[in-house]
C-alpha cells in the first residue's frame, strides 16, 4: 500500500489553523494488511460487507482517515479514533482526547483521499476519476454560464466537467448535505488559474471557494472559507504525488 500525508497551513486575518490532507493506494488484499488501524466498531462494519468492492472501498476510506488524522496528531494511535456516520451519512470522528475534529472522505476506486481539519473551520474534499464515459453525463449536469466558463478557459473538456463535478461535491460534503440540494446551489460562477491550480467560487455559498487539481487520472477539489489563505505549492505538489 502507497500512503502519503501533508500538513497545510489555513491562514486567517486573526489567526491560524491546521488541517492535514492523506491518501492511500492499493488493492484489497494489501489494504487487509493494515486493519489493525480500525476502532473496533470499523473492524465491525467492515466485516459486516458482503463483497470485497464494498470492502476495498471502505478500506480506501478508512485507512486514509486514519492517516491524515495522525498526521494531525502524531500522538494518537489510529485506532483510537472511530469514523462513524452521521444521520446523513457524513463522517463522524469519535475521540474523546479530540473532540472537534472533523474529518471529509473520498475515495475513486482503490485510491482513499481524505481531509482532518478544526471544527471551527470548515472544509470538504472530493476526488473524481477522468473516465471518459462519464463526459456526456457530466456535461448535461452543467449550468449554461459554467459551460462558458469552461470554454473561455479553454477547458469544456472531460477534465473540466470533472473538475467541476469535484467542486460541487466537496462543497457539499463541507456543509453535509451530500447531493440531496438542487444541484444549481452548488452553481461556480467564476474560476482562475493560481499556481497551478483553479481557484473557484460559488455563486450561492459566496463564502466559501474551491482549490482544484487536475491531472492525467483525477481532478481533486478542496473547498474551504474563502478568506482563509493557504500554501497552494505545497498542495499542488501533494496532489500530483498521487499519480507518480
Amino acid at each position: 500500500m502507497q500512503e502519503a500525508a501533508v500538513l497545510i497551513p489555513l491562514i486567517r486575518e486573526k489567526g491560524q489553523f491546521q488541517a492535514s490532507i492523506a491518501y492511500v493506494q492499493g488493492n484489497f488484499d494489501q489494504f487487509l494488511n493494515f486493519t489493525t488501524r480500525l476502532h473496533s466498531e470499523e473492524q465491525r462494519v467492515l466485516e459486516a460487507y458482503r463483497y470485497d468492492l464494498r470492502k476495498t472501498s471502505y478500506l480506501a476510506g478508512r485507512l486514509s482517515a486514519k492517516k491524515a488524522l495522525t498526521e494531525l496528531f502524531p500522538s494518537e494511535s489510529p485506532d483510537d479514533f472511530w469514523i462513524d456516520t452521521g444521520v446523513f451519512q457524513f463522517p463522524l470522528v469519535r475521540n474523546q482526547r479530540k473532540p472537534n475534529i472533523q474529518i471529509s472522505i473520498s475515495h475513486c476506486d482503490e485510491l482513499g483521499l481524505s481531509l482532518a481539519f478544526p471544527e471551527a473551520h470548515p472544509m470538504g474534499i472530493d476526488v473524481e476519476e477522468l473516465n471518459a464515459h462519464k463526459e456526456e453525463t457530466l456535461w448535461t449536469q452543467l449550468m449554461e454560464e459554467e459551460r462558458l466558463l469552461l470554454k473561455d478557459m479553454g477547458m469544456d473538456h472531460l477534465s473540466g466537467f470533472t473538475a467541476i463535478w469535484s467542486m460541487k461535491e466537496a462543497m457539499s460534503k463541507t456543509i453535509k448535505t451530500g447531493m440531496m440540494l438542487d444541484f444549481k446551489t452548488f452553481e461556480i460562477e467564476k474560476i482562475c488559474l493560481e499556481q497551478g491550480m483553479l481557484m473557484s467560487y460559488f455563486k450561492y455559498f459566496a463564502q466559501y471557494k474551491a482549490l482544484s487539481f487536475l491531472g492525467q487520472k483525477y481532478a481533486v477539489s478542496l473547498v474551504l472559507p474563502r478568506k482563509t489563505e493557504t500554501d497552494l505549492p505545497l498542495i499542488l505538489n501533494f496532489f500530483k504525488s498521487m499519480e507518480a
